[in-house]
Protein backbone atom coordinates (compact mmCIF):
# COMPACT_ATOMS: atom_id res chain seq x y z
CA UNK A 1 0.00 0.00 0.00
CA UNK A 2 2.86 2.32 0.80
CA UNK A 3 5.12 1.54 -2.15
CA UNK A 4 3.88 4.52 -4.18
CA UNK A 5 4.72 8.15 -3.62
CA UNK A 6 1.11 9.36 -3.64
CA UNK A 7 0.41 6.98 -0.74
CA UNK A 8 3.34 8.50 1.17
CA UNK A 9 1.87 11.96 0.61
CA UNK A 10 -1.53 10.86 1.95
CA UNK A 11 0.13 9.39 5.03
CA UNK A 12 2.12 12.59 5.57
CA UNK A 13 -1.06 14.70 5.39
CA UNK A 14 -2.90 12.50 7.90
CA UNK A 15 0.05 12.55 10.33
CA UNK A 16 0.30 16.34 9.98
CA UNK A 17 -3.40 16.74 10.79
CA UNK A 18 -3.21 14.54 13.87
CA UNK A 19 0.07 16.07 15.11
CA UNK A 20 -1.57 19.52 14.76
CA UNK A 21 1.59 21.58 14.39
CA UNK A 22 1.00 22.88 10.88
CA UNK A 23 2.77 21.84 7.69
CA UNK A 24 5.79 19.61 8.18
CA UNK A 25 7.90 21.88 5.98
CA UNK A 26 7.86 24.42 8.83
CA UNK A 27 8.62 21.95 11.65
CA UNK A 28 11.70 22.50 13.78
CA UNK A 29 13.97 19.85 15.29
CA UNK A 30 11.96 19.99 18.54
CA UNK A 31 8.77 19.13 16.62
CA UNK A 32 10.38 16.01 15.18
CA UNK A 33 11.53 15.01 18.67
CA UNK A 34 7.97 15.48 19.96
CA UNK A 35 6.52 13.44 17.09
CA UNK A 36 9.00 10.62 17.74
CA UNK A 37 7.93 10.63 21.39
CA UNK A 38 4.15 10.51 20.80
CA UNK A 39 4.49 7.81 18.12
CA UNK A 40 6.45 5.70 20.59
CA UNK A 41 3.80 6.27 23.27
CA UNK A 42 0.94 5.18 21.00
CA UNK A 43 2.54 2.40 18.95
CA UNK A 44 5.49 1.23 21.12
CA UNK A 45 7.66 1.57 18.00
CA UNK A 46 10.64 3.94 18.08
CA UNK A 47 11.30 6.07 15.00
CA UNK A 48 14.43 8.21 15.11
CA UNK A 49 14.31 11.94 14.46
CA UNK A 50 16.61 11.42 11.47
CA UNK A 51 14.19 8.89 9.92
CA UNK A 52 11.22 11.24 10.43
CA UNK A 53 13.13 14.08 8.77
CA UNK A 54 13.86 11.89 5.75
CA UNK A 55 10.23 10.77 5.44
CA UNK A 56 8.84 14.32 5.65
CA UNK A 57 11.44 15.72 3.27
CA UNK A 58 13.33 17.81 5.81
CA UNK A 59 16.49 15.98 4.78
CA UNK A 60 17.19 15.43 1.09
CA UNK A 61 16.99 11.79 -0.04
CA UNK A 62 17.49 9.84 -3.25
CA UNK A 63 14.61 9.79 -5.77
CA UNK A 64 14.00 6.11 -5.09
CA UNK A 65 13.99 6.52 -1.31
CA UNK A 66 11.52 4.13 0.34
CA UNK A 67 10.93 4.07 4.12
CA UNK A 68 11.25 0.78 5.96
CA UNK A 69 8.08 -1.19 6.64
CA UNK A 70 8.47 -0.68 10.40
CA UNK A 71 8.51 3.10 9.87
CA UNK A 72 5.34 2.99 7.77
CA UNK A 73 3.65 0.66 10.25
CA UNK A 74 4.36 3.03 13.13
CA UNK A 75 3.25 6.14 11.22
CA UNK A 76 0.06 4.50 9.97
CA UNK A 77 -0.66 3.12 13.44
CA UNK A 78 -0.23 6.60 14.91
CA UNK A 79 -2.33 8.28 12.23
CA UNK A 80 -4.95 5.52 12.18
CA UNK A 81 -4.78 5.62 8.41
CA UNK A 82 -7.39 2.96 7.85
CA UNK A 83 -10.01 5.00 9.66
CA UNK A 84 -8.94 8.19 7.92
CA UNK A 85 -9.20 6.60 4.52
CA UNK A 86 -12.62 4.95 4.91
CA UNK A 87 -14.25 7.71 2.93
CA UNK A 88 -11.73 7.21 0.13
CA UNK A 89 -12.42 3.48 0.01
CA UNK A 90 -16.18 4.03 0.06
CA UNK A 91 -15.97 6.53 -2.79
CA UNK A 92 -14.55 3.83 -5.04
CA UNK A 93 -17.21 1.23 -4.26
CA UNK A 94 -19.73 2.50 -6.84
CA UNK A 95 -17.05 2.57 -9.51
CA UNK A 96 -16.10 -1.01 -8.68
CA UNK A 97 -19.71 -2.15 -9.05
CA UNK A 98 -20.07 -0.79 -12.60
CA UNK A 99 -16.55 -1.34 -13.90
CA UNK A 100 -15.70 -4.83 -15.09
CA UNK A 101 -12.02 -4.01 -15.16
CA UNK A 102 -11.97 -2.78 -11.60
CA UNK A 103 -14.05 -5.76 -10.49
CA UNK A 104 -11.41 -8.00 -12.00
CA UNK A 105 -8.72 -6.10 -10.15
CA UNK A 106 -10.70 -6.31 -6.93
CA UNK A 107 -11.07 -10.07 -7.40
CA UNK A 108 -7.35 -10.38 -7.97
CA UNK A 109 -6.64 -8.39 -4.84
CA UNK A 110 -9.09 -10.54 -2.91
CA UNK A 111 -7.41 -13.67 -4.21
CA UNK A 112 -3.97 -12.42 -3.18
CA UNK A 113 -5.24 -11.32 0.23
CA UNK A 114 -6.92 -14.68 0.76
CA UNK A 115 -3.72 -16.48 -0.05
CA UNK A 116 -1.77 -14.13 2.20
CA UNK A 117 -4.19 -14.82 5.05
CA UNK A 118 -3.89 -18.52 4.36
CA UNK A 119 -0.10 -18.24 4.34
CA UNK A 120 -0.14 -16.41 7.67
CA UNK A 121 -2.48 -19.01 9.16
CA UNK A 122 -0.05 -21.69 8.02
CA UNK A 123 2.83 -19.76 9.57
CA UNK A 124 0.97 -19.50 12.88
CA UNK A 125 0.59 -23.29 12.88
CA UNK A 126 4.23 -24.00 11.98
CA UNK A 127 6.23 -21.26 13.76
CA UNK A 128 7.47 -22.08 17.25
CA UNK A 129 9.40 -20.02 19.79
CA UNK A 130 10.77 -21.22 23.11
CA UNK A 131 12.89 -19.77 25.90
CA UNK A 132 15.38 -22.55 26.60
CA UNK A 133 17.59 -20.82 29.15
CA UNK A 134 18.10 -17.53 30.92
CA UNK A 135 20.95 -16.23 33.04
CA UNK A 136 21.77 -13.09 34.98
CA UNK A 137 20.08 -10.44 37.07
CA UNK A 138 19.97 -7.20 35.14
CA UNK A 139 21.66 -7.36 32.81
CA UNK A 140 20.44 -10.73 31.64
CA UNK A 141 20.75 -12.96 28.61
CA UNK A 142 17.90 -15.07 27.24
CA UNK A 143 18.47 -18.03 24.91
CA UNK A 144 15.75 -18.63 22.32
CA UNK A 145 15.08 -21.53 19.97
CA UNK A 146 12.67 -21.13 17.09
CA UNK A 147 11.39 -23.08 14.13
CA UNK A 148 9.95 -21.50 11.00
CA UNK A 149 8.78 -22.98 7.69
CA UNK A 150 10.13 -21.91 4.33
CA UNK A 151 8.13 -18.79 3.49
CA UNK A 152 8.21 -15.76 1.22
CA UNK A 153 7.30 -13.44 4.09
CA UNK A 154 9.95 -11.82 6.24
CA UNK A 155 9.72 -13.27 9.75
CA UNK A 156 11.12 -11.34 12.70
CA UNK A 157 11.89 -12.15 16.32
CA UNK A 158 10.59 -9.34 18.53
CA UNK A 159 12.32 -9.35 21.93
CA UNK A 160 9.73 -7.09 23.60
CA UNK A 161 12.26 -4.58 24.95
CA UNK A 162 12.12 -2.00 22.16
CA UNK A 163 15.37 -3.11 20.53
CA UNK A 164 15.63 -3.84 16.82
CA UNK A 165 13.69 -6.88 15.63
CA UNK A 166 15.81 -9.77 14.38
CA UNK A 167 15.07 -11.04 10.84
CA UNK A 168 15.24 -14.84 10.69
CA UNK A 169 15.37 -17.13 7.68
CA UNK A 170 15.59 -20.66 9.00
CA UNK A 171 15.47 -22.84 12.11
CA UNK A 172 18.11 -21.55 14.51
CA UNK A 173 18.98 -20.30 17.98
CA UNK A 174 19.63 -16.81 19.24
CA UNK A 175 20.82 -15.24 22.51
CA UNK A 176 19.53 -11.77 23.34
CA UNK A 177 21.03 -9.33 25.84
CA UNK A 178 18.50 -7.45 28.00
CA UNK A 179 20.09 -4.26 29.30
CA UNK A 180 17.39 -3.15 31.71
CA UNK A 181 14.97 -4.99 34.03
CA UNK A 182 11.36 -5.79 33.28
CA UNK A 183 8.75 -8.34 32.31
CA UNK A 184 9.16 -8.70 28.54
CA UNK A 185 7.07 -10.57 25.95
CA UNK A 186 9.01 -12.07 23.02
CA UNK A 187 7.33 -13.43 19.87
CA UNK A 188 7.73 -14.12 16.16
CA UNK A 189 5.90 -11.80 13.78
CA UNK A 190 5.17 -11.19 10.11
CA UNK A 191 4.39 -7.51 9.54
CA UNK A 192 1.91 -6.78 12.38
CA UNK A 193 0.76 -10.39 12.80
CA UNK A 194 2.08 -12.51 15.68
CA UNK A 195 2.80 -15.99 14.30
CA UNK A 196 4.03 -17.79 17.42
CA UNK A 197 3.24 -18.20 21.08
CA UNK A 198 4.31 -15.26 23.24
CA UNK A 199 7.22 -16.12 25.53
CA UNK A 200 7.65 -14.28 28.84
CA UNK A 201 11.17 -13.15 29.77
CA UNK A 202 11.59 -11.75 33.28
CA UNK A 203 14.78 -9.83 34.06
CA UNK A 204 15.08 -9.14 37.82
CA UNK A 205 17.36 -6.62 39.53
CA UNK A 206 20.02 -6.90 42.21
CA UNK A 207 17.87 -5.20 44.86
CA UNK A 208 17.49 -1.55 43.69
CA UNK A 209 19.34 -0.51 40.53
CA UNK A 210 19.58 2.84 38.76
CA UNK A 211 20.40 3.44 35.09
CA UNK A 212 20.86 6.43 32.80
CA UNK A 213 20.42 6.42 29.03
CA UNK A 214 19.85 8.80 26.14
CA UNK A 215 16.25 9.73 25.35
CA UNK A 216 16.58 9.83 21.55
CA UNK A 217 15.84 6.42 19.98
CA UNK A 218 18.80 6.63 17.60
CA UNK A 219 21.16 7.18 20.56
CA UNK A 220 19.93 4.39 22.86
CA UNK A 221 22.83 1.99 22.46
CA UNK A 222 23.39 1.15 26.11
CA UNK A 223 22.19 1.70 29.68
CA UNK A 224 24.72 3.19 32.10
CA UNK A 225 24.62 1.92 35.72
CA UNK A 226 24.44 4.78 38.24
CA UNK A 227 26.06 4.03 41.64
CA UNK A 228 23.43 4.60 44.33
CA UNK A 229 25.77 5.15 47.29
CA UNK A 230 27.68 7.89 45.45
CA UNK A 231 24.51 9.82 44.66
CA UNK A 232 22.68 9.85 48.00
CA UNK A 233 22.95 12.85 50.29
CA UNK A 234 20.90 13.46 53.46
CA UNK A 235 18.61 10.54 52.64
CA UNK A 236 17.78 11.75 49.12
CA UNK A 237 18.88 10.18 45.85
CA UNK A 238 19.91 12.58 43.09
CA UNK A 239 22.39 12.05 40.25
CA UNK A 240 23.71 15.43 39.13
CA UNK A 241 24.65 16.15 35.53
CA UNK A 242 28.29 16.08 36.63
CA UNK A 243 27.83 12.62 38.14
CA UNK A 244 26.05 11.34 35.02
CA UNK A 245 28.68 12.91 32.79
CA UNK A 246 31.35 10.97 34.66
CA UNK A 247 29.71 7.76 33.38
CA UNK A 248 30.59 8.73 29.80
CA UNK A 249 27.23 10.26 28.86
CA UNK A 250 27.07 13.45 26.82
CA UNK A 251 25.00 15.67 29.12
CA UNK A 252 24.23 18.13 26.30
CA UNK A 253 21.77 15.48 25.08
CA UNK A 254 18.42 14.66 26.71
CA UNK A 255 19.00 11.95 29.29
CA UNK A 256 16.60 9.60 31.10
CA UNK A 257 17.32 8.30 34.61
CA UNK A 258 15.38 5.29 35.90
CA UNK A 259 15.19 3.71 39.37
CA UNK A 260 14.14 0.04 39.33
CA UNK A 261 13.44 -2.84 41.67
CA UNK A 262 12.21 -6.08 40.06
CA UNK A 263 11.59 -9.43 41.76
CA UNK A 264 8.75 -11.93 41.50
CA UNK A 265 6.30 -11.80 44.41
CA UNK A 266 3.05 -13.43 45.45
CA UNK A 267 1.33 -10.09 46.09
CA UNK A 268 -1.61 -9.10 43.91
CA UNK A 269 -1.11 -6.19 41.54
CA UNK A 270 -4.83 -5.41 41.79
CA UNK A 271 -4.72 -4.23 45.42
CA UNK A 272 -1.82 -2.23 46.84
CA UNK A 273 -0.74 1.13 48.26
CA UNK A 274 2.19 3.00 46.72
CA UNK A 275 3.85 6.15 48.06
CA UNK A 276 6.83 8.18 46.90
CA UNK A 277 8.26 11.67 47.23
CA UNK A 278 10.03 13.23 44.25
CA UNK A 279 11.01 16.41 42.45
CA UNK A 280 12.74 17.09 39.16
CA UNK A 281 14.13 20.60 39.39
CA UNK A 282 17.74 20.19 38.28
CA UNK A 283 18.53 22.22 35.19
CA UNK A 284 19.25 20.09 32.14
CA UNK A 285 20.24 22.07 29.02
CA UNK A 286 18.36 19.95 26.46
CA UNK A 287 15.15 19.39 28.46
CA UNK A 288 12.10 21.64 28.16
CA UNK A 289 9.45 19.31 29.58
CA UNK A 290 10.61 17.69 32.80
CA UNK A 291 8.63 14.59 33.73
CA UNK A 292 8.42 11.78 36.28
CA UNK A 293 6.80 8.41 35.51
CA UNK A 294 5.66 6.08 38.29
CA UNK A 295 5.32 2.45 37.19
CA UNK A 296 3.93 -0.60 38.99
CA UNK A 297 4.64 -3.71 36.93
CA UNK A 298 2.56 -6.87 37.18
CA UNK A 299 3.12 -10.28 35.64
CA UNK A 300 0.18 -9.68 33.25
CA UNK A 301 0.12 -5.89 32.86
CA UNK A 302 1.08 -2.60 34.47
CA UNK A 303 -0.16 0.59 36.10
CA UNK A 304 1.65 3.78 35.08
CA UNK A 305 1.24 7.52 35.60
CA UNK A 306 3.39 10.27 34.10
CA UNK A 307 3.64 13.60 35.94
CA UNK A 308 4.82 16.55 33.83
CA UNK A 309 5.79 20.18 34.25
CA UNK A 310 3.65 23.21 33.44
CA UNK A 311 2.72 23.50 29.76
CA UNK A 312 3.60 19.87 29.03
CA UNK A 313 0.35 17.99 29.73
CA UNK A 314 0.27 16.87 26.10
CA UNK A 315 3.10 14.47 26.96
CA UNK A 316 1.42 12.99 30.02
CA UNK A 317 -0.18 9.56 29.96
CA UNK A 318 -1.53 6.85 32.21
CA UNK A 319 -2.03 3.13 31.86
CA UNK A 320 -4.39 0.98 33.90
CA UNK A 321 -4.03 -2.63 32.78
CA UNK A 322 -5.59 -2.76 29.33
CA UNK A 323 -6.37 0.99 29.28
CA UNK A 324 -3.84 3.47 27.82
CA UNK A 325 -4.72 7.18 27.75
CA UNK A 326 -2.37 9.96 26.68
CA UNK A 327 -2.43 13.74 26.70
CA UNK A 328 -2.46 13.95 22.92
CA UNK A 329 -6.23 13.39 22.88
CA UNK A 330 -7.28 13.60 26.55
CA UNK A 331 -7.20 16.27 29.25
CA UNK A 332 -4.51 15.15 31.69
CA UNK A 333 -3.79 18.54 33.22
CA UNK A 334 -4.28 17.07 36.71
CA UNK A 335 -0.89 15.42 36.27
CA UNK A 336 0.86 18.78 35.86
CA UNK A 337 3.04 19.45 38.93
CA UNK A 338 5.62 21.97 40.06
CA UNK A 339 8.81 19.94 39.84
CA UNK A 340 10.71 22.64 41.74
CA UNK A 341 9.02 21.50 44.96
CA UNK A 342 8.60 18.08 46.51
CA UNK A 343 5.63 16.09 45.23
CA UNK A 344 4.12 13.53 47.60
CA UNK A 345 2.44 11.04 45.28
CA UNK A 346 0.23 8.16 46.35
CA UNK A 347 -1.41 5.45 44.25
CA UNK A 348 -4.11 3.37 45.94
CA UNK A 349 -5.43 0.31 44.12
CA UNK A 350 -8.32 -1.56 45.69
CA UNK A 351 -9.77 -4.41 43.64
CA UNK A 352 -8.82 -2.69 40.33
CA UNK A 353 -10.25 0.68 41.41
CA UNK A 354 -7.40 3.19 41.39
CA UNK A 355 -7.04 6.57 43.10
CA UNK A 356 -4.04 8.89 42.65
CA UNK A 357 -3.17 11.64 45.12
CA UNK A 358 -0.70 14.48 44.70
CA UNK A 359 0.21 16.31 47.92
CA UNK A 360 -2.85 14.78 49.63
CA UNK A 361 -5.24 15.94 46.88
CA UNK A 362 -7.10 13.35 44.78
CA UNK A 363 -6.23 14.08 41.14
CA UNK A 364 -7.44 10.87 39.48
CA UNK A 365 -9.78 7.93 39.91
CA UNK A 366 -10.40 5.10 37.47
CA UNK A 367 -10.68 1.36 37.07
CA UNK A 368 -9.75 -1.48 34.76
CA UNK A 369 -11.06 -4.95 33.97
CA UNK A 370 -8.21 -7.35 33.24
CA UNK A 371 -5.98 -8.34 36.17
CA UNK A 372 -2.34 -7.25 35.98
CA UNK A 373 -1.34 -10.41 37.89
CA UNK A 374 1.27 -10.60 40.64
CA UNK A 375 3.51 -7.61 41.38
CA UNK A 376 6.97 -8.12 39.87
CA UNK A 377 8.55 -4.67 39.93
CA UNK A 378 8.38 -0.91 40.24
CA UNK A 379 10.15 1.96 38.47
CA UNK A 380 10.53 5.71 38.75
CA UNK A 381 11.65 7.25 35.46
CA UNK A 382 12.87 10.84 35.13
CA UNK A 383 13.07 12.88 31.93
CA UNK A 384 16.20 14.64 33.11
CA UNK A 385 17.61 13.67 36.51
CA UNK A 386 15.26 14.04 39.46
CA UNK A 387 15.41 13.47 43.19
CA UNK A 388 13.69 10.78 45.27
CA UNK A 389 13.25 10.82 49.04
CA UNK A 390 11.57 7.41 49.42
CA UNK A 391 9.59 4.70 47.61
CA UNK A 392 7.16 2.50 49.55
CA UNK A 393 5.03 -0.24 47.97
CA UNK A 394 2.82 -2.23 50.32
CA UNK A 395 0.08 -4.83 49.98
CA UNK A 396 -3.53 -4.28 50.98
CA UNK A 397 -2.62 -5.91 54.31
CA UNK A 398 0.27 -3.46 54.79
CA UNK A 399 2.95 -6.05 53.99
CA UNK A 400 6.12 -4.50 52.57
CA UNK A 401 6.66 -5.45 48.91
CA UNK A 402 9.38 -3.01 47.78
CA UNK A 403 10.84 -0.21 49.88
CA UNK A 404 13.74 2.24 49.75
CA UNK A 405 14.30 5.24 52.04
CA UNK A 406 17.67 6.05 50.48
Amino acid sequence: MYNQKHSYKKLKRVVERKFAKGKSQFWKNRDYEDLSFVIHQETKILISVATLKRFFGKVKTADDYAPQNSTLEALSGYADVQEKQKSIVNSYKLVLVFSIGLVAIACAIWFIASNTTSDKSELIQKCTLALVKQEGRCPGTAFFEFTIPTAKENIFLNFGDGTKKLPIKKEQKHAHFYEYPGNFQAFLQVENTVVSDTVAVFIPTHDWQIFAHYFKPDLIDRYYPVPINKNVCDGVFHASSKSIGSLGIDTSEIVVVRIDCFAKTEFSGDSFRYKTRFKNSSYWPAVRCYSTSLILEGSEGSIQFKFVGEGCSRFSYYQLGEKLVNGNNSDLTNFVVDHNHWVDAEIINKDRNVIVKSNDKVIFSGNYTKSIGKIVGTSVIFHGSGSVDYIHLKSENNDCIFENDF
